[in-house]
């Protein structure tokens, strides 16, 4: 027995449009329709991410197949209907679930932010999903030391293999992957400095602190994803750095790693991200069991490492750099790491709480309106080093933006690695 595929689009806006026989198989009892698809969904169906749409029964057994075409923007929805031992379904490259499921909302610390500093550059990340072919250095550079601490720092009193090896490691390979794409590293010579000054650090963090006995980490790189009750249910997800137990005292303290060129701790008080694994992330580690209830956290601990290469000159006993004749220089060096301890409550958690679903609110109501709707957030420190400059004068003059972006970018999921997580 034939069957009928049909696709079913919608255009950007939340228009219905008419169904369109897809394929040359007639099956006269099918009935074209039509059925609601929410923006973030079609955001992710035109991105290539496949997520699950709800069904719209007929009768008859049936599921749903997403298709992630692009074109005119106009998302492409695979529907079959008839028993499952009839023609093989057709190729798709994302899920086939249960239907009457529509996959959540998902909302983390980075997007809020490029929201707020701009909200065209956050249009090309979380809506259009693009994103440089390469990241900056910066933020590969970061993104390394991170992997090589939680190497370091497992669970447990015992600690891993020795970061700056472990970077080293990172780095190499991140050097070879570069080579595929075409990078000649070489002609990137911030890059090719990071490669000494990540072991050099590291090296200088282990000099320092040692294997850090007196903290028994609890976990270490810990994804979470933390259902959200709102009038649009959404879930935020993150990744902690660490929940470490300072053994002297007992006491529970989030760690959260930062790389910086100078180390500033004024803001750490009002930092998004760490409020963000305060209120979410330990209700995450509750929920998992991970943490028991009786088990209160002290605060969190920001470890700071600061991007330089160690003084090599000569100290006197009071750790002083000196001349080459023996004197005590003018010149000292800032500290190279530090650990802040900023103390957080309840109160903090429910400001965040109230925050986020304020700033959801925008961020969706943005995104349902489209690009329509998005200004940009123009100035020296927003466009300095901004990935998508070039993209965002050439759509401000009305040239061909979007041609450039995808030549010059690639997709990506913003949320892979929670939706992984989520899998397991």
């Amino acid at each position: 027995m034939k069957s009928s595929w049909m696709f079913i689009a919608e255009g950007p806006k939340g228009s219905q449009s008419d169904c369109i026989r897809a394929r040359t198989r007639e099956d006269t009892r099918f009935s074209p329709c039509t059925f609601h698809v929410p923006a973030h969904v079609r955001a992710r169906i035109r991105s290539g991410t496949t997520p699950i749409l709800p069904s719209v029964r007929t009768g008859g057994e049936h599921r749903n197949f997403i298709s992630p075409l692009r074109g005119d923007g106009v998302p492409v929805v695979f529907r079959s209907r008839g028993r499952a031992d009839r023609e093989p379904s057709p190729p798709n490259d994302g899920y086939i679930e249960k239907e009457g499921i529509v996959p959540p909302v998902l909302l983390r610390t980075s997007e809020r932010g490029t929201f707020k500093r701009c909200r065209f550059k956050w249009y090309l990340e979380f809506v259009e999903h693009r994103k440089p072919i390469r990241d900056v250095p910066p933020l590969r550079f970061g993104t390394l030391i991170h992997s090589a601490l939680a190497s370091y720092y497992k669970p447990g009193v015992k600690r891993g293999p020795h970061p700056a090896k472990t970077f080293e490691r990172l780095y190499l390979a991140d050097v070879k992957e570069a080579e595929t794409f075409g990078f000649r590293v070489g002609d990137d010579q911030e890059w090719v400095d990071a490669g000494d000054l990540g072991v050099a650090m590291l090296e200088n963090y282990v000099e320092t602190y040692g294997s850090d006995s007196d903290w028994e980490v609890v976990v270490t790189e810990q994804p979470f994803r933390l259902p959200i009750k709102h009038e649009r249910p959404f879930e935020y997800v993150g990744v902690l750095d660490g929940v470490w137990r300072h053994r002297p005292t007992k006491k529970l303290y989030i760690v959260d790693h930062k790389t910086a060129k100078s180390i500033n701790t004024r803001y750490l008080l009002l930092d998004e991200q760490a409020s963000a694994y305060w209120t979410f992330g330990v209700e995450w580690l509750y929920r998992k069991g991970m943490l028991k209830k009786n088990q209160k956290l002290a605060g969190i601990v920001f470890n700071f490492l600061r991007k330089v290469e160690p003084d090599v000159r000569p100290t006197n006993g009071l750790g002083q750099k000196l001349n080459k004749d023996g004197t005590v220089s003018k010149i000292q060096p800032a500290p190279y790491f530090e650990r802040k301890l900023v103390l957080r409550d309840d109160t903090e958690r429910q400001r965040t709480y109230d925050q986020v679903q304020l700033e959801h609110n925008a961020i969706e109501a943005v995104r349902e309106g489209g690009l329509d709707v998005v200004y940009k957030t123009a100035g020296a420190f927003t466009c300095g080093g901004c990935w998508a400059f070039d993209t965002c004068e050439l759509h401000e003059i009305g040239q061909d933006w979007r041609d450039f972006m995808e030549e010059t970018t690639k997709t990506w999921d913003p949320y892979a690695e929670h939706e992984i997580l989520e899998a397991r």
